[in-house]
């Protein structure tokens, strides 16, 4: 069925009015924000390879079409977006749900709000997406800083290390080099040595050689001398036979009387001449025993020193023997050094490239570190726009798609953990109460209050706020100074005093208010907010947070945090 202009007047004429008798309409401002950021996140997404350049300024004319459609119209709120998001308390909520039946008006109003909430539900949609890349880049970013800087130092610490290990280097090539200087100077000396004990060995073999016939030498004069003193016997019995020829010449001469005094003269003379060969030979025994004697000192004499000669030699031989190994031995080191020397100097000049490439390193790991920073810091102004589009995007209602199904059960949640906190202040406890009173010995450190025990009474039905969302990791009451009385009862172990334990599995009774996002949502007065958390477990979840009133005064927020993937799948 066609619309004339006609019967678009009528229903703008029957549309109801809001505040100051003005149609409802998307804000412009907030239109504005819608079309920049829809363009923004499809350009990104055809840059990422997510969509179609086509695609994507398709999308953007349709946002462009809707600020058109707003201009067209001319009536909007005086709400501004950034107002939104900058004062932090509760606003109006722009709701384009679909009309109840039977509101004058309500064909064309659903014709106007039914392709805005599409567009929204894609704006959300988006939005969430680029918030939640935007934590997690921002999360890399962080992680990517941190490792650079410790890149970086141990870059400087390798570097000092690499320039100790250069001077120890060169130090030991130094000392090498002195090494195989002196071990050259000692060999050569040790040759000469060598040289010198070989030449005495061979006196030492020549004189074994002398003394061994020198002793046969002495052997034959002993022998000598021994025959010289059997002759001298011999002439000594050849004396007193002619001694007593003598004398029985002189007797028989004596016998003839003067005929025989001739004979008595040759017999005396004879005898004479006996007796003096007798002397001669006594005096020659004696001398030949003399000799003898020293012939026998001669020969044990030469048989001691030969035996000395022999040990000498024996020494000598043993000595040289050893020296030859210890030359040898300082050959081999001689070459090992050479070796070292060559290995030392090929390593100088390896170490020496190595250094240059690591103050290459070093140059770079500064050059990244400073990329770091500048990517961390441009993570950090990407989260903030994707939160503050976020914030923006919850004064929106739409009551469509996974979002609104799940608020919708978190607000129902949200009345009876209400109601049984107004219970609670009814009968006289102070769930106001702010003095936190610190647990000794806890880390993270933990904090109670006048009104723990009694909140602790509500432990299964803060539970039960986890059950109707598979994958769903928390569901909470946090105050609006961030403290978390009572967290849910898997994560509720006693402390251990181990920190890294405690942080994951002891979570309740801690102050959560250590970065923005989670004071935001510790003072939250909006209906809903709906952020990106970096948890200190290394999880990024998406956040959502009610405010809670008890008997109209703000006491906090119940905060619920689930997967990314419920919303982009929804």
């Amino acid at each position: 069925m066609s619309v004339t202009n006609a019967s678009i007047r009528e229903e703008l004429a029957q549309a109801p009015s809001g505040a100051g008798g003005k149609h409802w309409c998307l804000p412009l401002p907030l239109a504005l924000v819608a079309q920049g950021v829809v363009v923004l996140l499809l350009l990104l997404q055809w840059l990422a390879g997510w969509a179609t350049l086509p695609a994507a300024l398709a999308m953007g004319v349709l946002a462009g079409g809707l600020v058109a459609l707003q201009a067209l119209r001319g009536r909007g709120s005086a709400l501004d977006a950034a107002e939104v998001v900058d004062r932090g308390a509760a606003t109006d909520i722009i709701d384009i749900g679909a009309p109840e039946p039977g509101t004058p008006g309500a064909g064309l109003l659903e014709r106007d709000r039914a392709p805005l909430r599409s567009v929204i539900g894609e704006l959300r949609t988006q939005a969430v997406r680029v918030a939640y890349e935007g934590a997690r880049l921002r999360k890399q970013s962080r992680a990517a800083k941190e490792d650079a800087a410790a890149q970086s130092e141990l870059t400087s610490e390798i570097t000092r290390a690499s320039t100790e290990t250069t001077q120890a280097l060169e130090d030991i090539a130094r000392r090498a080099e002195t090494i195989s200087s002196l071990n050259a100077e000692g060999l050569q000396l040790s040759r000469a040595a060598e040289d010198q004990l070989k030449e005495a060995a061979t006196g030492v073999e020549s004189a074994s050689e002398r003394l061994q016939r020198f002793a046969e030498t002495v052997s034959r004069l002993s022998k000598a001398a021994g025959d010289i003193d059997r002759i001298s016997g011999m002439v000594e019995g050849f004396s007193k036979q002619t001694n007593l020829l003598a004398l029985n010449a002189a007797i028989e001469s004596a016998r003839a009387g003067e005929a025989g005094q001739g004979f008595a003269v040759v017999a005396e003379e004879v005898r004479d001449l006996a007796s003096k060969v007798a002397d001669a030979n006594q005096e020659i025994r004696e001398t030949i025993a003399q000799v003898d004697e020293l012939i026998r000192d001669t020969g044990q004499g030469s048989e001691e020193i030969y035996e000395h000669n022999e040990h000498v030699r024996e020494v000598l031989a043993e000595g040289t023997a050893r020296f030859q190994n210890m030359i040898r031995d300082a050959e081999a080191n001689h070459v090992e050094l050479e070796g070292i020397g060559t290995a030392i100097e090929e390593l100088t000049n390896t170490n020496r490239e190595t250094y240059e490439r690591i103050n290459e390193i070093d140059r770079r790991s500064d050059t990244i570190q400073e990329d770091a920073e500048r990517a961390d810091e441009f993570s950090a102004n990407l989260r903030e726009v994707s939160e503050r589009t976020l914030l923006g995007l919850c004064q929106v209602r739409t009551h469509e798609g996974a979002l609104e199904a799940l608020l919708a059960r978190r607000e129902a949640h949200r009345e009876k953990l209400v109601e049984r906190l107004e219970a609670m202040h009814s009968r006289g406890v102070n769930i106001f109460d702010t003095h936190y009173q610190p647990v000794p010995d806890t880390d993270p450190q933990k904090y109670t209050t006048s009104y723990l025990e009694a909140v602790r009474e509500m432990q299964g039905l803060i539970d039960e706020g986890v059950k109707d969302l598979p994958g769903a990791v928390y569901s909470a009451l946090v105050d609006v100074n961030g403290y978390l009385p009572v967290h849910n009862s898997w994560v509720s172990e006693a402390p251990t005093g181990d920190p890294v334990h405690d942080r994951d599995k002891s979570r309740h009774m801690r102050m959560f208010n250590t970065n923005e996002m989670e004071v935001r949502r510790a003072r939250n007065t909006r209906p809903f907010l709906m952020q990106i958390n970096l948890r200190d477990t290394g999880e990024v979840l998406v956040d959502l947070s009610l405010p809670v009133h008890v008997e109209g005064r703000h006491w906090g927020n119940l905060i619920f945090g689930f997967p990314v993937e419920h919303l982009l799948q929804g």
